[in-house]
């Protein structure tokens, strides 16, 4: 990959994920854990799983701006799960916050190389 002289312990990405296509979402996790170090964490801050008044308020504010094709995985919840399609060994949702545009979910992963 070349983005680094060593491999990192930590990536972070925040509010990235809800902004591009699927195919993208996926690449994007694959690279960060092919680019960490062996025992490197990933952090993500992004709109995970919408439900309630929280799904009210995402698709009236940040599908109504980003549009509802790149947005839709995300309300849906599919973050854990490609999370462990690009070969992370644990995944966890530490964190969900409930903001005016929906609920922000905070991940933690761990690098299975």
């Amino acid at each position: 990959m070349g983005y680094f002289d060593e491999p990192p312990n930590k990536i972070v990405s925040s509010l990235v994920l809800h902004q591009v296509p699927l195919k993208e979402k996926q690449r994007i996790l694959t690279d960060a854990r092919q680019a960490l170090a062996t025992s490197g964490s990933l952090f993500i801050a992004d709109y995970g799983l919408q439900q309630g008044v929280q799904r009210l308020l995402f698709r009236s504010t940040v599908q109504a701006l980003d549009g509802v094709e790149d947005t839709r995985p995300n309300a849906e919840g599919i973050i854990p799960k490609l999370l462990i399609n690009a070969g992370f060994r644990s995944v966890e949702e530490t964190e969900k916050i409930a903001t005016a545009t929906g609920t922000i979910s905070i991940y933690v992963s761990h690098s299975s190389r």
